[in-house]
């Protein structure tokens, strides 16, 4: 399977339409915030969902309002969707410090703290994608 962090810019539209044009097979999981679910209803209800709030420290997830397009891109490409929490997303980021030296801003950070989630094993293998800019001053996990 394969994680990945949903945000208004598409990227995993983008991703999952590679991914599954070179490997149909390969299982595709979208991530979004809890406090910023919009994406997760509108691909739960396989139409566009707006939230009167995106109250998240992961700004690359703060959507409230899905395109269209994507949202139908994402419904098509996408196997499932799970929603990560703050304390999640932030527990995902001192674990990629602590353990890989990698710094990761919580948006990045979603795709680990969702497969942190995942109990049981994988018998297949998992690849997390860590995607973003930065971390901004002042916001430490």
């Amino acid at each position: 399977g394969m994680d990945s962090p949903v945000a208004g810019n598409g990227v995993i539209r983008g991703v999952a339409a590679a991914v599954k044009a070179a490997r149909p097979h390969v299982r595709v999981v979208g991530v979004q915030a809890a406090g910023a679910p919009s994406y997760y209803r509108s691909w739960k209800s396989g139409r566009v969902v707006t939230t009167e709030t995106a109250d998240t420290i992961a700004d690359g997830l703060a959507t409230t309002r899905p395109t269209e397009a994507n949202v139908v891109a994402v419904r098509e490409l996408v196997d499932e969707m799970v929603l990560v929490t703050e304390d999640e997303m932030r527990d995902a980021m001192r674990l990629l410090l602590s353990s890989d030296d990698v710094v990761a801003e919580p948006a990045a950070a979603a795709s680990v703290a969702a497969l942190l989630q995942a109990t049981g094993a994988h018998d297949r293998p998992v690849i997390a994608l860590i995607t973003g800019r930065n971390v901004a001053p002042g916001r430490n996990p």
